[in-house]
């Protein structure tokens, strides 16, 4: 599969009837991804894409270099570890072309890499299903050992328009800790409070005394920000969800996970609110993370116990070199009928999954969420 130079950045890029995804060689990052929605002849793009992609801007940190739309992060919060990026070799390392095919309706490219944090190796696998807008993602990591934080790193660019979002069978959240007073740290501002539980991230506490509290499942709000909050899954839920409704840009994104595997969603709400280059005050953007971490914290903070780990909540997998470690998930989008306000549920039905407005509308898409629990497409 030849290299093309999309945003910037080589990148590797797999077409389906409804899908094209490309992914950067340097980090694995997909985006640009255009989605094809049934009865629509224009496509949907809808992840970020870093507004210093083409800029000439200096960029030091290897994550930032290409960033955009979903990357997988292992370790996720490595910075001043063992490893001095923020996201793991996984998130900014070259990854080789391993094999790309074709077979039974299903196109698929893997992709390898030899990981020098907890030595082995990770196998990145993609696949898309003719007829579906999905992109079904697997990684398989071979070889390695001890303690890893890790997750996915869903971007969601407002260029389309404001997005409402939500996550579902989740049991409580928490704000990011931080030095009490300390709401200018690092070249950004935070505007929600320090170490706050909550139980809906709609009514998330805030530094202000008027709003004591802020709706975080809105964006881009609050502008001038940069914000962190982790939603915990509920303890036995099978499926976990996020979708984020753009009602200008007439489509519902939606994330799919195994909750025993990344069993937090962090929202990062990057809404210009860091200051420091590349950043420069420019960029918006939230993200919509599936990880099993402690925050973007050090890999230190995240295998030793912390706020969460303290209520029992996973922030950390142990590999064994004997068995291989499999992180499944799936992205993918859904047409919005005009009714359909805010996701309240979504129900799998064979191999289509429903998702369920809050106002009482549904939208379908054909998934197969079997791939969440081991199931192989080819």
């Amino acid at each position: 599969m030849k290299q093309e130079i999309r945003y910037g950045k080589p990148c590797y890029t797999l077409e389906s009837s409804h899908v094209s995804a490309s992914f950067t060689v340097d980090g694995g990052q997909m985006a640009p991804v255009s989605f094809l929605l049934p009865g629509s002849n224009a496509p949907v793009e809808p992840y970020h894409i870093s507004p210093w992609q083409e800029d000439g801007t200096e960029v030091h940190e290897p994550v930032l270099k290409p960033l955009r739309g979903d990357f997988f992060c292992m370790p996720f919060g490595g910075e001043g570890d063992e490893y001095p990026d923020s996201h793991g070799e996984t998130a900014s390392g070259r990854w080789e072309y391993g094999e790309h095919f074709t077979k039974d309706g299903i196109t698929s490219i893997f992709l390898n890499m030899k990981t020098a944090v907890r030595p082995g190796s990770v196998t990145k696998q993609i696949y898309l299903m003719e007829g579906q807008t999905a992109v079904y993602t697997r990684h398989v990591i071979t070889g390695n050992s001890g303690k890893i934080s890790m997750g996915h790193h869903a971007t969601l660019g407002v260029h389309n328009g404001p997005l409402v979002i939500r996550t579902g069978n989740t049991a409580f959240g928490l704000t990011v800790p931080y030095e009490e007073g300390n709401y200018f740290h690092n070249g950004l501002y935070r505007a929600l409070a320090p170490g706050a539980w909550f139980s809906s991230p709609r009514k998330v506490p805030s530094v202000w005394k008027d709003p004591d509290t802020v709706d975080c499942t809105i964006f881009p709000a609050r502008e001038g920000f940069m914000d962190l909050i982790q939603l915990v899954s509920s303890e036995g839920a099978e499926l976990g969800w996020t979708a984020a409704v753009c009602r200008e840009g007439g489509y519902l994104w939606y994330s799919l996970k195994d909750p025993r595997v990344l069993p937090s969603t962090l929202y990062w709400m990057e809404n210009k609110g860091r200051y420091n280059p590349p950043w420069n005050g420019r960029n918006s953007c939230i993200g919509l993370e599936d990880v099993c971490s402690f925050f973007s914290a050090s890999l230190k903070n995240s295998t030793e116990d912390n706020l969460l780990s303290a209520k029992g909540v996973r922030t950390y997998h142990t590999l064994t070199s004997e068995h291989p470690f499999t992180v499944s998930y799936i992205q993918g989008t859904a047409p919005l009928p005009a009714d359909f306000d805010a996701a309240a549920s979504v129900t799998v039905h064979d191999q289509q999954v429903v998702f369920t407005a809050e106002s009482g509308s549904s939208t379908a898409v054909d998934v197969d969420t079997a791939f969440l629990y081991g199931k192989q497409l080819t």
